[in-house]
């Protein structure tokens, strides 16, 4: 009887997916290539998923290479919208263009023409708009999990979401990482906080005490300084949000005014700050020594991201792998590492679009 994949959730498709794929029928020619007869007969015969083993016996219409096959397209557009729709861009407005070759250039405004008055029988004024681009090379990124054999065996629709969330974690960690911290050297983006190009507002030199206080402690007009910083610069605010760590959320919920009301709590509990939308991401940290730490405000939808292919996978049992403390041996640990490859790269098509905020004091 044929299970209803449809009503999984994405990871759990994904996951089985892959299984079927990368590890029960690379298994099955000893690690050479998958077989897409293999991995249609796994998913027959372990999840008793009809329209899965149809998508590999379709894949079986062309040889597949050396190098093993990818999962099938249905299932890799099953992940792809979750994958990016809980990034933090993705989740503020940032936009995503296909990159089919590997490179692209957007031609950005860096000057403007404009209308100019003048008197009958007088000839118009001209004006020219300069412009520059923003390149965006495709880039790797790539999620590595290691699970034993037991869980990738394993048909249970727990275990399948473990390992779909796992990978999908990494990949957005990784754009998130990409998008604010990347250095912009040959293999990473030139992210928000490392664009010289962005302006950049230092809590400890605003010399405003409703603004922050003299150790940078953001005060009740913090916000409304930083959007118009944002909108001095005649900003169109598609989608305007601010990007900032759990430490700092938590500072903004307990401002209080003279009063002794909060400010803004009961306006971010619906996820809003200041009447804009804002989302948390812990890879901008807080320097544990100065208790400080540093936020983004923009309009996210000049956050201009290219995909050149979709999401790759492999697995291996056979490889040797660093799990981030030291060298792992899958054959010996009798364990299983799955590789998902993505190729993109980000930046911002106006760097007017966006103000990085730096040494926000939250804590003590």
């Amino acid at each position: 009887m044929q299970r209803e994949t449809k009503s999984l959730p994405p990871e759990a498709r994904f996951a089985r997916a892959v299984k079927c794929s990368d590890y029960f029928a690379r298994a099955a020619t000893g690690g050479i290539y998958a077989d897409p007869e293999r991995a249609a007969y796994a998913a027959k015969h372990f999840y008793k998923d009809d329209a899965l083993e149809r998508a590999f016996k379709a894949m079986n219409m062309t040889e597949p290479s050396a190098g093993g096959i990818l999962v099938p397209q249905d299932w890799v557009e099953d992940i792809i919208p979750m994958l990016y729709n809980k990034t933090v861009i993705f989740e503020l407005g940032a936009q995503k263009v296909p990159m089919p070759h590997g490179n692209l250039n957007l031609p950005r405004q860096k000057s403007g023409a404009r209308a100019r008055w003048s008197g009958e029988a007088r000839p118009v004024e001209t004006s020219n708009a300069t412009f520059d681009w923003l390149h965006l090379s495709a880039k790797r990124l790539g999620a590595l999990v290691i699970s034993t054999q037991e869980l990738m065996r394993s048909t249970d629709i727990s275990a399948d979401i473990m390992f779909g969330r796992d990978m999908i974690q990494q990949i957005q960690e990784g754009i998130n990482h990409g998008a604010l911290l990347g250095t912009g050297t040959e293999f990473q983006p030139l992210g928000i906080f490392k664009n010289s190009a962005v302006e950049e507002v230092d809590m400890l030199t605003v010399n405003d005490t409703t603004i922050a206080d003299a150790s940078g402690r953001p005060q009740s007009d913090f916000p409304i300084y930083v959007k118009g910083k944002v909108l001095s610069k005649n900003v169109v605010g598609m989608s305007f949000g601010w990007t900032f760590n759990n430490e700092a959320e938590q500072y903004f919920k307990r401002l209080k005014n003279g009063n002794g009301d909060y400010i803004w709590k009961d306006e971010m509990e619906k996820g809003m700050f200041d009447g804009s939308p804002y989302r948390t991401t812990n890879i901008i940290d807080t320097d544990s020594n100065t208790g400080m730490t540093s936020a983004v405000f923009g309009d996210w939808n000049d956050m201009i991201v290219g995909e050149q292919f979709g999401l790759e996978t492999e697995t291996s049992t056979q490889a040797t792998v660093n799990n981030g403390t030291g060298s792992v041996n899958l054959f010996q640990e009798v364990a299983t590492a799955t590789r998902g490859t993505i190729y993109t790269d980000m930046g911002t098509r106006y760097n007017e679009s966006f103000i990085r905020v730096t040494n926000i004091k939250v804590r003590n």
